[in-house]
């Protein structure tokens, strides 16, 4: 299973989707593979363009697997997150919540945000990395 983070979402969904991210995000959607969360959904549906776009959006995202995100989880996640700034690794609150989400599920993290590259290397984080293959110049 994949937790499919914002940053490959805004590759498959964008005005220029990249064609290679968008079969495989499609893919793992038809096999019933992808995962999401309340962090990924917030952050989709924040840069939606109108409402008829947030409630499209929404629909299809919780067409998913949809993560649940208890109370016991903030502060797991709050605790993850320090042990990671021990070792010298930290990022931005969001995607700290989201690498915990897949972490603790035992699920790999598809994105295209080095943050997340980083995080893996300093945890057992299982990742499938895009950023070299999308963000280099065209």
């Amino acid at each position: 299973m994949f937790l499919i983070d914002t940053s490959a979402w805004i590759f498959v969904l964008g005005p220029r989707p990249r064609l290679e991210l968008r079969d495989r995000v499609a893919l793992l959607v038809l096999e019933n593979q992808a995962v999401t969360c309340a962090p990924v959904i917030f952050e989709i549906l924040r840069g939606a363009r109108t409402v008829r776009e947030a409630e499209l959006l929404k629909q299809r995202l919780l067409s998913l697997h949809v993560l649940p995100f208890r109370e016991i989880d903030w502060s797991s996640a709050a605790a993850w997150s320090a042990l990671l700034a021990r070792k010298g690794t930290s990022t931005k609150s969001m995607d700290l919540l989201i690498a915990y989400q897949a972490w603790r599920n035992d699920l790999t993290l598809l994105h295209a945000d080095k943050d997340f590259d980083r995080i893996a290397q300093a945890s057992n984080l299982k990742v499938e990395s895009w950023v070299s293959r999308l963000h280099k110049k065209r």
